[in-house]
C-alpha cells in the first residue's frame, strides 16, 4: 500500500513539474537589441530591434516610444525639458522564433542641432497578441544615455 502512494505521489509530482516546463516554454520572451546610429552625427538616432526568444510565435507588433530629455539652448544656463511618445501600430504582422524585427524608435530624441543635456531616457513598450487569444501583452525595456569612450553618448539598456 505504501509503495502504492509513494509510486502515486511521484508521478503527480513529476506531472507538475512536466506542466511547469511546458508553461515556461511556451511563455514568450522578447530581447531588445540596439542596432546602430543612422545619423553618426546624432547618436540618439539609433535604430532597435527586438528579437523573439520563446518558441511562440508573437502576432500583431505594436511600440510605443517615450523619449525624455533636456535640450539645451546656447547662451542660455538652463535647459528645456522635453518629452517625447510615439506609436507605431502593426510595425510586425508575425515575430517567430529567433527573428527580428526593426523597431522604429529612432527619432524621438530630436532637438533640432541643439545640444541634449546628459541622461536623456528612453522607454520602448512593445505589445504584441499571441496565436488564438485575443488578449494583448506588453514588456517595457528602458534606456539611459552613457557617455562613451569617443565622447558621444549612446543608449544603454536599463535592466
Amino acid at each position: 500500500m505504501l509503495w502504492k502512494k509513494l509510486v502515486k505521489g511521484a508521478l503527480s509530482l513529476f506531472g507538475l513539474i512536466g506542466v511547469a516546463v511546458g508553461l515556461l516554454v511556451l511563455y514568450p520572451w522578447l530581447a531588445i537589441n540596439e542596432d546602430y546610429a543612422s545619423d553618426f552625427s546624432n547618436p540618439y538616432n539609433a535604430s532597435f530591434s527586438v528579437t523573439n526568444e520563446g518558441y511562440v510565435p508573437l502576432l500583431d507588433l505594436s511600440a510605443t516610444c517615450t523619449a525624455g530629455f533636456e535640450m539645451l539652448n546656447p547662451g542660455s544656463p538652463r535647459g528645456l525639458p522635453l518629452k517625447t511618445t510615439t506609436t507605431y501600430e502593426h510595425f510586425a504582422p508575425q515575430l517567430k522564433y529567433k527573428h527580428r524585427a526593426s523597431i522604429p524608435c529612432d527619432h524621438n530624441v530630436l532637438a533640432n542641432g541643439h545640444l541634449i543635456k546628459p541622461g536623456a531616457t528612453l522607454t520602448i513598450q512593445i505589445s504584441y497578441r499571441l496565436p488564438v487569444l485575443k488578449i494583448r501583452r506588453h514588456q517595457e525595456f528602458h534606456f539611459w544615455t552613457q557617455l562613451w569612450w569617443d565622447n558621444t553618448y549612446h543608449w544603454k539598456y536599463d535592466n
